[in-house]
């Protein structure tokens, strides 16, 4: 019926209507207030309303659930679904202001041994590596466990410990004194924006062609991929 309804308004030529975007808080950040910000400048009668989840998995189920139309992820996309990879982000580690892990480049697991660490909560790409590190042997001391992504900055701004970060949300700390540096092996995956395999809004499908336009500039990894149940790409340790 919301469909429906939102079809209606769209007869207007996009004066009005709703288009809703299920992501989680990271990709929040970048790239999706950099594609709304597009997105309002071309349809400024659109509203966009954000419906935050824990992360990329459940962002996903919100689009197949019907809770809303249009998604942002960096996770798996089941088959019966339409994904784009608009662009791609990869996993750093940030480190308190004033270290010096003795190199500017990318460093491993194992260079990082006794390094205490911000532990974020179960399931986001941060706490597998610290999960990986443990089943390796690797002795990355939890300093602080926290479910509030929000309090890991200032937590390694404060000294407290460095993080395992996407590069997009490390660029803050960076710019407030933080030493970011990129692992080896290297951790990428995609972004993806996700929708069910049938007609969107004319909301919707403005915003994904949006987010299509905005991923495109976005350089090396951003590419248009539509093909259902497609992967983001990894790289995997060990």
């Amino acid at each position: 019926m919301e469909d429906a309804r939102q079809s209606m308004i769209a007869l207007r030529g996009l004066r009005g209507g709703r288009v809703t975007v299920s992501t989680p808080p990271g990709l929040s950040i970048e790239p999706l207030a950099r594609i709304i910000g597009n997105f309002r400048r071309s349809y400024p009668e659109v509203t966009v309303s954000m419906l935050p989840t824990e992360d990329g998995a459940l962002a996903v189920t919100a689009v197949a659930d019907a809770a809303c139309e249009v998604g942002l992820t960096d996770r798996t996309v089941s088959a019966d679904l339409r994904a784009h990879s608009i662009g791609s982000n990869e996993i750093v580690v940030v480190l308190p202001p004033g270290s010096t892990p003795g190199e500017k480049g990318p460093i491993s697991l194992d260079q990082l041994a006794g390094v205490p660490f911000i532990s974020s909560a179960i399931g986001t790409r941060a706490r597998g590596l610290l999960d990986e590190a443990k089943e390796r042997g690797i002795p990355l001391h939890t300093a602080v466990e926290t479910p509030h992504r929000e309090a890991v900055i200032p937590l390694i701004l404060e000294g407290v410990g460095a993080a395992f970060l996407p590069w997009t949300v490390s660029q803050e700390a960076r710019s407030r004194g933080a030493v970011v540096l990129p692992l080896l092996p290297r951790v990428t995956y995609d972004l993806l924006i996700v929708h069910r395999d049938q007609p969107l809004t004319a909301a919707a499908q403005a915003f994904v062609a949006t987010a299509l336009k905005v991923g495109s500039t976005r350089g090396p990894g951003s590419r248009d991929s539509s093909r259902p149940g497609q992967q983001p790409d990894e790289t995997i340790h060990g």
